[in-house]
């Protein structure tokens, strides 16, 4: 997949040197932005070297499409950006409180623009694999800054540089993803790709952060059963005990003194076993849901509009789950016009080489964001999101029912086409797919 498009981007700069200009800038840009929103997003005034990049980004793909192929918008598209327009409507109508509207909507716009790149270059390996790099390169950043912390071997929590430990944690864990998918759909040498995968969710656990302990045993448990496969199931089985009693040394570690600590408190407070250690915050997210879900049935359909939970009840902050906080900020409206996507995109074509990047995110990430962590205002979730999003495009949804925008001929003037049913393109990628393989 690589070689296809260094050899398309060598092609380019002997045929058409613009198109090459311009594909090679996206690329890039792409790297950046990876790179920077992990790096720098939480450090002033550096966060605003993202957001250039990003709009730098947007502009790019806008002008190499509109001049040499043609823009879309699909219903899986046209959904998020009416989900972000629906939240900030309400807003106005509701809790009149928009902190959280350019991010909402900022991510949504990165994440359709992505998308639109990936779908109409049909790249999206090549993407996985410039994440995964991005993220190994957040990674060595990371070490670098808390490297007295970790040889010193006694430490709580670390990453707070970089923003919310919570969402530096799920930033890490979503390269491991990448990282994973990269390994295993590597035949010759692919299991040396497992190294960073470990490693990366290995530092993602010293941010404390108990919803990546989940999505990591997650990740090793889907890991596992998909080297050994169906007819393998009770080996798989054996691994993954014999994994999760190396794992409980490994915790034992003083390294990992502050999570430890944190999950037995969590087990203390869940189940009553322990010392009685309970643990207030795992208390506290409990009361959230239960007190975001009565909140939500007094107003079932349209929602209170953004941050409505942290504005109508005494907690200060939002719900820390993503489907709570769609569900009082949006309603039913809402979660319908987020959720479709989310679902329709997390399970393309399983022909697609990168299905099994899909799946893994669905199942290793997004399921366990929607009642532990905060998705929707959340880069490290757009970012992986984007790819499937447009991998959805070119492997299943055929562009169905979809508007394009292309630049008439001879003329800088657009022109409006309007697809209805399935084109040829699902069958187109089949194979292309099949000639790969041979």
């Amino acid at each position: 997949m690589g070689n296809r498009v260094v050899e398309k981007i060598k092609n380019l700069y002997r045929k058409d040197k613009l198109s090459f200009f311009f594909l090679s800038a996206c690329y890039f840009l792409l790297f950046a932005i990876f790179v920077s929103f992990p790096v720098l997003s939480g450090i002033y005034p550096f966060n605003y070297v993202p957001i250039f990049f990003s709009v730098l980004f947007a502009v790019c793909v806008f002008l190499y499409l509109y001049i040499k192929k043609r823009l879309f918008l699909s219903p899986m598209m046209f959904s998020l950006l009416l989900f972000g327009a629906y939240s900030i409507l309400v807003t106005c109508f509701g809790s009149q409180d928009f902190s959280y509207a350019f991010t909402l909507m900022s991510n949504i716009l990165i994440c359709c623009v992505i998308a639109e790149f990936v779908a109409s270059e049909k790249c999206a390996g090549v993407v996985i694999k410039i994440y995964a790099l991005a993220i190994a390169f957040f990674f060595i950043v990371f070490l670098f800054v808390y490297r007295a912390e970790i040889l010193s071997l006694h430490f709580e929590r670390i990453g707070e540089l970089f923003g919310n430990l919570n969402q530096v944690g799920f930033t890490l864990l979503t390269g491991s993803i990448a990282f994973s998918w990269w390994a295993l759909s590597t035949k010759k040498w692919g299991y040396l790709l497992f190294i960073p995968a470990i490693l990366i969710m290995g530092v993602a656990l010293f941010t404390g952060s108990r919803a990546v302990l989940i999505n990591s045993f997650l990740l090793v448990v889907f890991v596992i059963f998909s080297l050994y496969g169906r007819k393998k199931i009770w080996l798989s089985i054996l691994t993954v005990v014999v994994l999760a009693i190396l794992a409980v040394g490994i915790l034992s570690l003083p390294i990992f003194t502050g999570l430890t600590e944190r999950i037995l408190s969590l087990l203390s407070t869940l189940f009553g076993v322990g010392e009685g250690n309970y643990d207030a915050s795992s208390v506290q997210r409990f009361n959230m849901i239960i007190d975001g879900l009565n909140l939500w049935s007094k107003n079932i359909v349209f929602g209170y509009g953004l941050d409505g939970f942290k504005n109508a009840l005494s907690y200060g902050t939002y719900s820390h789950a993503t489907l709570i906080e769609v569900l009082c900020n949006s309603g039913l409206i809402g979660v319908l016009l987020f959720f479709i996507p989310v679902l329709r995109c997390s399970f393309v074509n399983p022909k697609a080489k990168e299905y099994m990047f899909s799946l893994a995110y669905f199942v290793c990430a997004i399921v366990v964001g929607l009642f532990f962590q905060m998705l929707i205002y959340s880069k490290a979730f757009y970012f992986p999101f984007s790819i499937m999003l447009g991998l959805y495009e070119y492997s299943s949804g055929g562009f169905k029912y979809t508007l394009f925008i292309e630049r008439k001929s001879h003329s800088w003037l657009p022109f409006f086409s309007y697809q209805k049913g399935n084109i040829s393109l699902t069958r187109t990628f089949v194979l292309e797919s099949r000639d790969i393989r041979l």
